[in-house]
């Protein structure tokens, strides 16, 4: 089985157009690598495999199986991850992009980050 990568940036109604392309750069330079992403509202991917919404069922069975995780700051969405054993890439959405109301996703990805609970990523070199 190869490589599975999971993006999942959450339901606010927001655009979060930077982790879809950062998944979208990704997929193209790693084609054996099988990429999902679940967008919300946010535009849908071009190269990887892109699901507006998920339910809760499906989204925790691509969770349960990614090799990766990749998530916005949503501590619903980094608990699910951590519940099956991940350590997330956590992306917070950043209100100076217009990608949420506030910097909570932010300063809670900061403080998870410290504590271990996450990868805290604030830029795509990362």
């Amino acid at each position: 089985m190869s490589a599975l990568v999971v993006a999942l940036a959450g339901t606010d109604h927001h655009p979060f157009d930077r982790l879809v392309d950062w998944m979208d750069q990704a997929a193209e330079r790693r084609p054996a690598v099988r990429f999902v992403v679940q967008h919300g509202a946010t535009k849908a991917p071009r190269v990887a495999e892109g699901h507006d919404f998920l339910t809760h069922e499906v989204l925790r069975g691509l969770v349960a199986t990614a090799t990766v995780v990749v998530c916005h700051g949503g501590p619903g969405t980094i608990m699910d991850a951590r519940e099956a054993g991940h350590v997330p890439l956590c992306v917070p959405r950043d209100p100076a992009l217009g990608e949420h109301v506030d910097g909570h996703q932010q300063r809670f990805a900061a403080l998870v980050g410290r504590e271990g609970m996450v990868r805290h990523v604030t830029g795509q070199a990362e």
